[in-house]
């Protein structure tokens, strides 16, 4: 599937907005994608994969999840010098995209929300997500180390 995120500033649209992703598994209750690299779309600005499912909780109540491993993919370049091209002013740093990410999944759960509520006329919470931001320096450093997975996942914490 194609993905056209969109973007104000009409040189960041044409560079960086595309993505691709293709359906990396499924079962009756949850479906997993992966981001991909096309001819068409190149990389996008995070990698890595994301679940959507549902499951029946302990008090007998539906619950919609989604949970993911993302890297951002923030060009070495952008990392080193804010863009400066055609009078943008952009800082294009990994937190950046963590945070605009995290605006969008909150975006997401509060819309589901309102739409169960006033469509549905049931009742749904937002439970707080979980999110851990690792810095892509930081997985090239655990990857190049000898260490135990225990060591890597406290590295990650």
């Amino acid at each position: 599937m194609l993905i056209d995120a969109g973007a104000s500033n009409f040189i960041v649209n044409a560079n960086a907005d595309l993505g691709a992703i293709i359906v990396s598994g499924f079962n009756s209750n949850n479906w997993t994608i992966s981001t991909i690299q096309t001819p068409k779309t190149g990389t996008q600005p995070f990698s890595g994969n994301r679940q959507w499912g549902w499951n029946i909780n302990q008090n007998g109540n539906l619950e919609l999840f989604t949970r993911a491993v993302d890297v951002a993919r923030v060009a070495d370049a952008f990392l080193k010098k804010p863009a400066t091209w055609f009078g943008s002013n952009i800082e294009c740093q990994q937190e950046t995209y963590y945070n605009i990410a995290e605006a969008t999944w909150k975006n997401m759960q509060k819309e589901i929300k309102n739409w169960v509520e006033n469509e549905g006329h049931g009742h749904a919470i937002i439970n707080a997500p979980k999110a851990v931001h690792v810095k892509k320096e930081t997985i090239k450093e655990i990857l190049t180390t000898n260490e135990s997975i225990d060591q890597i996942l406290s590295n990650c914490n």
